[in-house]
This record gives structure tokens, sequence and C-alpha cells, in this order.
């Protein structure tokens, strides 16, 4: 899933519709009833959180450290609650917190 603009589309239009297809995607990605791995998911999940910190990265000059840092911060929190998880699941065997 690249970052695209569409023609005739203000750059703000096309950064907020590319953070709701990478926030959807996400969702799917977590949805319980979701087929497939759950590790490759959230893996994949975890991608599409990156991208949106990238995005609020690139927003930053236009719209402030006020407004895109809580953001930052809050998606980097998830990932954090996200990555224990997809650890716990890969290696069923690691305590919480270590590595081999």
């Amino acid at each position: 899933m690249s970052l695209s603009l569409r023609r005739n589309e203000s750059v703000g239009a096309g950064i907020r519709r590319n953070a709701r297809k990478r926030i959807g995607r996400a969702l799917e990605l977590l949805d319980a009833k979701h087929n497939g791995d759950s590790g490759d998911r959230i893996h994949e999940a975890r991608k599409a959180l990156k991208h949106l910190r990238a995005l609020a990265r690139l927003m930053r000059p236009e719209a402030g450290r006020k407004q895109c840092d809580p953001v930052e911060r809050q998606l980097r929190s998830v990932m954090r609650a996200l990555s224990g998880i997809r650890d716990a699941t890969v290696h069923p065997h690691w305590p919480r917190g270590s590595s081999p």
C-alpha cells in the first residue's frame, strides 16, 4: 500500500485519505474474526501504524508539533502494546519482556 495523491486532490485531503486507509487496514488485520496467522497479522498492522507515524512526521511542518506529537506518541504506544502481543504469539515460551 503506497502513499499516493490523486489528480486534483489537495495534499491535505490526500494525506487524510491515505491515513484513513492505513487505519482501516490496521483495524481489519487486528479483527479477531480475520483468518491467518495472528503473528503475521500483527506484524502487518504494526507496519500500517508505522506508515501513519511517518505521515504525522511529514505533516509536522504544516500542522505543527502541538498537533502531530500527541498522534505520534499514541501510535508508538499502540505499536509497543502490539509488539508484546506479537512476541507472545511468535515465541509463546518466552517470558514477557525477555528475549532468547
